[in-house]
């Protein structure tokens, strides 16, 4: 949809710290389809990057609201909550993520980098291990592999061991 492509557009504009534009795209999207989860977790977002926080809890919560099945919309407000230091409520909304959607590995990729960042290797070695269990996008499964093995040194051995178990 034309919202779809507002918002994708905006968020490669965030990505570059375009937040002008960002705004724009996004406030386009918004008035095509105002509950929009996709664009107002976007939004969000980009208020984060702003460290708009009040703002980027409004968008969060309200992609919440209008989605309240959504994963990644609470992986996201967990990751507005780790940038304040808010770590319990951060890991709450990483789990609540997974536990919606407990088949998708981008949430537990982003569940693992907060314990990586939290020093918490065994529960990110945990975590990195789903992505490859979960995934067949090479890409993904490459990084959490790359991750293991700086966590864990006797992962490429156990890695080589099942070569012909792992996803492709």
């Amino acid at each position: 949809t034309l919202a779809n492509i507002y918002t994708e557009r905006g968020n490669l504009h965030r990505d570059k710290y375009d937040y002008v534009n960002a705004k724009n795209d996004y406030d386009n999207a918004l008035r095509i389809m105002p509950d929009y989860a996709f664009t107002l977790m976007s939004k969000a977002m980009m208020f984060s990057y702003k460290r708009e926080f009040d703002n980027a809890f409004a968008f969060h919560n309200k992609s919440i609201e209008v989605l309240p099945n959504c994963g990644e919309c609470f992986v996201r407000r967990g990751e507005t909550n780790e940038q304040l230091n808010k770590f319990d409520e951060a890991l709450s909304d990483f789990n609540r993520g997974i536990e919606l959607e407990p088949l998708n590995d981008f949430l537990y990729s982003r569940r693992a980098y907060f314990f990586l960042r939290r020093k918490n290797l065994d529960s990110a070695a945990k975590d990195f291990r789903n992505v490859i269990d979960l995934t067949s996008f090479s890409v993904a499964r490459d990084q959490a592999a790359l991750e293991l093995k700086r966590i864990d040194p006797t992962f490429q051995k156990s890695l080589d061991k099942n070569e012909g178990t792992n996803k492709s």
